[in-house]
């Protein structure tokens, strides 16, 4: 999944319907937004601000929880999303968000952190949190692309699989 369609629903701050007709990328980072797709995939994108990562760990963990994971797996995912999440936070382009993209199924969850880092040097994978990240996951990736003059910025991926 490569974001939401050309127009996403999600709710703002404000807690009223949020329509967009911008790609997750390219959304301004002003609010919270969730999107359920067809599937059991569940799309949440807060703005990239250390304030705001609170937000995406309690989600995190309480999808897993409503998604029948137990609390084992539920703490690993909300520590992974936390490390990933932490780990973009600093290198971000000016008003961006955090998406995370939650997808699962009886054997798994799948969970995509994605943002646009300012640098293309972000994301060595040797610091701390990367090890923590590779002991609570079962499979765990990083990609970032090149830069991109739409999001003056290069966009940025950790996915991570984690089995029940």
């Amino acid at each position: 999944m490569t974001g939401p369609p050309p127009t996403h629903r999600g709710v703002g701050n404000d807690g009223q319907p949020h329509h967009s007709g911008s790609s997750i990328e390219n959304h301004a980072a002003e609010s919270l937004w969730i999107q359920t797709a067809p599937g059991d995939t569940t799309i949440v994108a807060v703005p990239a601000e250390p304030a705001r990562l609170s937000m995406l760990r309690a989600l995190s963990e309480t999808l897993c929880l409503t998604a029948g994971f137990g609390i084992g797996v539920a703490n690993d995912i909300r520590l992974a999303v936390d490390e990933a999440a932490s780990a973009m936070v600093p290198h971000r382009t000016p008003s961006t968000n955090i998406t995370c993209e939650f997808a699962y199924d009886k054997q798994s969850i799948v969970v995509r952190v994605i943002s646009i880092s300012r640098d293309a040097t972000a994301f060595s994978g040797a610091e701390l949190g990367w090890r923590l990240l590779r002991a609570v996951t079962d499979t765990l990736e990083t990609t970032r692309k090149a830069f991109d003059p739409r999001v003056s910025g290069y966009p940025a991926e950790v996915k991570f699989t984690r089995n029940r």
